[in-house]
């Protein structure tokens, strides 16, 4: 992307960036990488069906875009402004491309224009990804079990738990899952701790009142 003059600067990846969607200039380099080349799958119709994936080196990429969106996400949870004008978006944008990930997992095909139809694109972080389509909305149902040897994987188990305590308002099992789960796990997590936290303070009330 940046690979040589005069696209080696972070001003002319940036401001000049050849794809018009992606020419707004962030503070944050990082930022703004993993924002273009998001944009730049988009901008090429990039999707299970008529997306240009090439090998598991694109899967790669939506991976660490995704990862990104939850961590970005989760730090600036408590900022008035991202709350008011980014939040709904970033979240939507992170729903859309772990769909993405699921679909092409249970296709597995890398499908464009000129590629060989019958090639087989995996990625050993398919198990990760699955286990944030599961924590994403805990309210949903218990989902993405299409290909097989998911369900068994670890991340998949610890994230099937998770929604099980929180469904069945098991707070003790849901706060030792959560100090159990990786980094990312932990943040999609916080999203229901308040209300996992009421609860536990709301039944341990109740036992030290004898009620």
């Amino acid at each position: 992307m940046c690979d040589g003059a005069p696209w080696t600067t972070e001003e002319m990846c940036v401001s000049q960036y050849r794809r018009p969607a992606a020419a707004k200039q962030a503070d944050d380099a990082e930022k703004n990488r993993f924002r273009q080349v998001l944009q730049e799958y988009r901008m090429q119709g990039f999707s299970p069906e008529v997306g240009r994936l090439d090998g598991a080196e694109d899967l790669h990429v939506i991976d660490n875009v995704t990862r990104w969106l939850i961590d970005a996400d989760f730090h600036l949870r408590d900022s008035e402004p991202y709350k008011l004008l980014q939040a709904q978006q970033m979240r939507a944008v992170l729903l859309g491309v772990l769909d993405m990930l699921q679909e092409m997992y249970t296709v597995g095909l890398a499908r464009r224009v000129g590629a060989d139809l019958d090639a087989v694109v995996t990625s050993p972080h398919q198990d990760e990804m699955a286990a944030y389509v599961v924590l994403r909305d805990l309210s949903s149902s218990l989902h993405y079990t299409d290909t097989p040897g998911v369900r068994e994987s670890a991340w998949v188990i610890l994230a099937r738990n998770v929604v099980v305590a929180y469904r069945e308002r098991r707070y003790v099992q849901f706060f030792a899952a959560m100090r159990q789960a990786p980094y990312l796990a932990r943040c999609l997590m916080f999203q229901v701790v308040p209300e996992m936290r009421e609860l536990a303070l709301a039944t341990l009330s109740i036992g030290l009142r004898g009620d």
